[in-house]
């Protein structure tokens, strides 16, 4: 069964770039990457995503076949993941309620052209409760103080702002620390893409905290594959000049 919604969010980043489609039945499951996810984001429920990519070409992606399965589980529940296209771009999800930090979660992929990957899972890190911010609209001139609960942690953190008129924000965190600061003028207007892009002065900002910690895709699947269990929290904000 294929979905929409999986995809869209796939597609949004690579507007811009052209992405392909190719049948598993051109791979041996070594042969291809496995960008695996298993994400909360505070709502009582985690989405596990699980994406396959040509070696060679992260925006060539394999679509299974009718002799492929690909399954995810949590506790004694396992689900058919869904699959989803748009532009090129496949995805398969799967959501199950709990985000409790430790959750874990497996995908299996069952082929019938080579013993699949049966065993990638992660764990989850500890979640998180963010503030919210003081106001809701800031000046590129004026600071941002961003608080969210102390957690004793070790997983890596990191914060991204984007907006469509700004040039993007990416930077890690102590995992420690339970507040930063976006300093005064970080934010800065995107010049431009093209003569026909029209970029406005004011724009609607999203701030993204992210806790990661790295699981273990099955060793079947290429080497380049990853499994990741994420924590991610937003708050948004009207940025101007």
């Amino acid at each position: 069964m294929t979905q929409r919604p999986m995809a869209v969010a796939l597609a949004l980043g690579m507007t811009s770039l052209a992405c392909s489609t190719k049948s598993a039945s051109e791979y041996e499951t070594s042969d291809m990457v496995a960008t695996l996810h298993a994400t909360a984001t505070g709502s009582g429920s985690t989405q596990v995503q699980a994406s396959l990519h040509d070696p060679s070409n992260p925006l060539t992606f394999v679509q299974l076949t009718a002799d492929d399965k690909i399954e995810a589980s949590h506790g004694a529940e396992t689900q058919t993941m869904k699959e989803a296209s748009l532009l090129g771009a496949v995805s398969y999800s799967a959501s199950f309620n709990g985000d409790a930090a430790e959750s874990e979660f497996h995908v299996k992929l069952t082929r019938k052209v080579d013993a699949g990957a049966p065993d990638s899972h992660v764990t989850l890190p500890k979640p998180f409760t963010v503030a919210a911010l003081g106001k809701s609209t800031y000046s590129r001139t004026e600071p941002i103080a961003v608080t969210w609960t102390a957690e004793t942690s070790a997983d890596a953190m990191k914060l991204d702002i984007a907006g469509s008129c700004l040039d993007g924000v990416h930077t890690g965190l102590d995992p420690a620390a339970s507040t930063y600061t976006i300093a005064a003028n970080t934010l800065k207007k995107r010049a431009p893409a093209s003569g026909n892009d029209q970029v406005a002065d004011e724009c609607e900002a999203t701030v993204t905290l992210t806790r990661s910690r790295d699981g273990v895709a099955d060793p079947a699947f290429h080497s380049n594959s990853s499994f990741v269990g994420k924590q991610v929290r937003t708050l948004t904000f009207t940025t101007k000049p």
